[in-house]
């Protein structure tokens, strides 16, 4: 068996799965990154499998039970001798993140001679983070989270301050100066 893709669609709509070799395959389990190996967070999705060897699995919003895919997703498929799994994201609530910093602090820096260093490390953290999502290395993924999660609030601002409010839009901060 083999997860050939696992991707956030480009419309934010769903997650689709692919696999090949997977006439075996007898459960699919999806965590986000907030609720990753919970064993009582994970979404079972097992029922979409119907033994054929190539499968497209589509989950919906609806299904996770969310407004908008946002963040890291994991998803784990089992059959009697193996376990499979793989890493989708959507990564714009971090890229609006910084480039929203980045117009704040247009007026903090003078000139723009010097480059904040918050800035520049939750870029190459996001950067990281790309990495590691490609490579599959998961302790890397929700520890670089951590850090853009803490550099995406109001506790870590030196010229402009990030609102992070949930709501039902996809696009869910605002951005204001100190």
């Amino acid at each position: 068996m083999t997860i050939t893709s696992f991707k956030v669609a480009a419309d934010r709509s769903n997650l689709t799965l692919n696999l090949s070799e997977a006439s075996a395959a007898t459960n699919i389990y999806i965590w986000s990154d907030k609720t990753y190996k919970y064993e009582n967070k994970k979404l079972d999705f097992s029922d979409k499998l119907n033994a054929a060897a190539t499968q497209s699995i589509t989950i919906t919003l609806e299904e996770m039970g969310i407004a908008y895919f946002d963040g890291v997703y994991f998803v784990e498929v089992l059959d009697p001798s193996k376990v499979c799994s793989k890493v989708a994201a959507d990564l714009t609530r971090y890229k609006e993140c910084i480039v929203n910093k980045i117009q704040k602090q247009q007026g903090c820096i003078p000139c723009g001679e010097l480059i904040d260093s918050e800035l520049l490390n939750a870029h190459v953290s996001l950067s990281a983070l790309e990495i590691a999502i490609e490579q599959g290395f998961i302790q890397e993924i929700l520890t670089i989270l951590l850090l853009l999660n803490k550099f995406c609030t109001n506790t870590c601002s030196n010229c402009g301050q990030y609102k992070n409010i949930t709501s039902n839009n996809y696009f869910t901060f605002n951005v204001t100066t100190i």
